[in-house]
């Protein structure tokens, strides 16, 4: 059977992720926005695709950013595995 037109899953996590609870938890210093569908299909449509991007987390960890990765295994949309293999120190394998 179809799911719903929008499709109800994933929830929004916007009122979430933009309460204060959550935003002074992490030391957010700008507001959520979810990642724009025009960006991201003009992006795709470039062919530059799945490339590992390593070397510029390093580059910003590096430079005293605090950073989140948000990934999970229930995300549709993001290769979690690589993501996890891309953070461990030793990939799983």
């Amino acid at each position: 059977m179809p799911t719903a037109n929008p499709d109800p899953y994933p929830p929004s996590l916007d009122s979430y992720l933009q309460s204060s609870a959550v935003t002074s938890k992490i030391g957010s210093q700008s507001t959520w926005g979810e990642t724009n569908d025009n960006v991201y299909a003009q992006f795709a449509a470039t062919g530059d695709w799945m490339r590992s991007s390593l070397s510029d987390l390093e580059v910003v960890i590096d430079s005293g950013v605090r950073t989140v990765i948000y990934d999970g295994d229930a995300d549709f949309i993001l290769n979690y595995v690589g993501v996890e293999a891309m953070v461990l120190p030793y990939p799983l394998f």
